[in-house]
């Protein structure tokens, strides 16, 4: 006698179970991949309409064209208004004072200051506010005011270096100015006076104990620019000199060095006050450092080929040799 064939019920339903599983875990898969893709788009899930996106499908992500405007900061014409970028932020100061603001225009930082015409600029972690021809500097770090000070003096100019170290140059009774340096406590450290010469501006290199100071002289037949390199206690170390062109923009490479633009030549500078090159061109736009060991500079060359004024723009790029 033959008895049936047992159907094996337990291990079908085994099978089916491991089926649902199977399918459980790829919808799981789905649906975070899913997440993930909104959130690289820059989506929120509770921000769709399920039919919209059953019928038009997924929205992309809203992109910024080049050269988008992402903040405005308004100020009236007859407003004086200095601004600048510090630690990541867009610093505005006017006759209500200082304020940091981020790239929303929401205030992070404020400082009530009296500027009647303010000067903002950042070297590093060191921020400095002068009132131009007023009397009163701010050197700021962080989020606080790390020292002032009222001149006796109107304010010609001002600058900081990386390292806290401000020179201020002002007028001077008797004289065509005068330049003062602090360390980056507000200590004193020298004061000199130029009696022939008009003093364009003054920067302490961070990377070598001396001062830069640029000067014109204008009571000859030609205009000269003296770039006059002085150390510590005031003392001139070293001057170059150029003729028929003012050079007001220096960059410092690092280890002293120094590269000068004026309005239509480049000249390198050593640590010794040597100069080392010097190229010409038919305009100079402007001038920055880069990695510390490179100048980059927009400059105009014109096409000697043609009988037009014409010419093109390039950007240059210059080290040391």
């Amino acid at each position: 006698m033959e008895l049936p064939e047992k159907t094996d019920v337990h291990r079908n339903d085994s099978s089916k179970y491991a089926v649902v599983v199977s399918l459980l875990l790829i919808i799981l898969i789905l649906c975070i991949a899913f997440l993930v893709y909104l959130k690289n788009q820059g989506l929120s899930i509770k921000e769709l309409n399920i039919n919209e996106l059953f019928s038009k499908g997924i929205p992309a992500a809203e992109e910024r064209a080049g050269g988008e405007v992402i903040s405005e900061f308004k100020y009236t014409r007859e407003e004086s208004v200095g601004f600048g970028v510090y630690d990541g932020l867009f610093v505005r100061c006017g006759s209500d004072g200082i304020r940091f603001l981020d790239e929303e225009s929401v205030e992070q930082w404020s400082k009530p200051l009296l500027m009647n015409k303010p000067m903002v600029k950042s070297s590093g972690s060191y921020l400095l506010v002068a009132d131009s021809g007023g009397k009163d500097i701010y050197l700021i770090k962080g989020r606080s005011v790390r020292w002032n000070e009222k001149l006796e003096n109107a304010i010609i100019n001002a600058d900081v270096n990386k390292k806290g170290f401000v020179s201020v140059v002002t007028e001077k009774e008797g004289y065509k100015g005068e330049v003062i340096v602090y360390d980056s406590y507000g200590n004193w450290m020298f004061t000199t006076v130029r009696a022939e010469d008009f003093i364009l501006s003054a920067r302490v290199l961070a990377s070598s104990q001396r001062t830069l100071i640029t000067t014109v002289n204008t009571s000859g037949d030609a205009v000269k620019t003296n770039l006059e390199f002085v150390d510590m206690h005031g003392e001139t170390q070293a001057t170059v000199t150029t003729k028929d062109e003012i050079v007001s923009s220096a960059v410092e490479l690092g280890n002293g060095w120094v590269v000068a633009a004026g309005s239509k030549s480049i000249l390198c500078i050593n640590s010794k006050g040597e100069t080392v090159w010097k190229h010409s061109f038919d305009r100079i736009y402007s001038i920055t450092s880069l990695s510390g060991n490179k100048a980059v500079a927009a400059v105009r060359v014109k096409d000697k080929s043609s009988l037009l004024d014409s010419g093109k723009t390039y950007i240059k790029m210059m080290d040391r040799k």
